[in-house]
């Protein structure tokens, strides 16, 4: 800092050779910017779970729009698939897309999709995972509750968003769902803007 090492140091002017010896310097401390967060938003692509999707990524394309976020989506059924070069149209990357395997209507696993979520993962405690799903796990339910608590263990905020029927009514396996609780994961059924809200409040702190 020039103006504040000149003035701590105007005791120390030399005339005869016409200089300031600096004896005090100041030093102006950078503010670090805050590293971003990480959005990954999951989305059980079952036929059942439209309207929950759509609703979830939506809401991770307003995010990603952030510069503070860095917004991933992943489409999973028994495989899964990132598509997060598309988030900001999420209806037709999740729905309408021709180029789509197959394998994401073809069963349910939930453990693989938050297997492939942890790979992502660089800064777990500014990395929020949103997990949009029925909780109808077809592979191996202790599987999906182990990597929910390694997530959560290794600082990562994980959102359980279950399903809602055409007339809003959560329809999801509630006993999955409450492990996933237990195991230290937020889960409930949120409209948009409760999720919206939800998200808002885990990046600004």
């Amino acid at each position: 800092d020039a103006g504040r090492t000149v003035r701590r140091n105007l005791r120390h002017w030399d005339p005869v050779r016409g200089k300031l010896i600096v004896v005090r310097p100041a030093f102006t401390r950078r503010a670090r910017r805050p590293r971003p967060w990480t959005l990954l938003v999951l989305v059980d692509r079952s036929g059942s779970m439209r309207e929950a999707a759509a609703m979830a990524t939506v809401t991770a394309a307003c995010f990603a729009s952030l510069p503070s976020v860095r917004a991933h989506l992943l489409a999973f059924g028994a495989d899964v698939v990132d598509l997060s070069d598309r988030v900001e149209d999420p209806g037709a990357a999740l729905f309408d897309a021709a180029d789509l395997p197959p394998s994401l209507s073809g069963g349910t696993d939930i453990g693989r999709a938050l297997a492939h979520a942890a790979s992502l993962v660089r800064t777990p405690r500014r990395t929020l995972v949103v997990l949009v799903t029925d909780f109808r796990e077809g592979v191996s339910r202790p599987r999906v509750v182990r990597h929910v608590e390694a997530l959560v263990r290794a600082g990562v905020t994980v959102l359980g968003l279950a399903a809602l029927d055409a007339d809003a009514v959560p329809d999801f396996d509630r006993a999955l769902a409450q492990r996933c609780a237990s195991a230290g994961a937020h889960v409930g059924a949120m409209s948009p803007g409760e999720l919206a809200r939800f998200v808002a409040e885990r990046v600004r702190g």
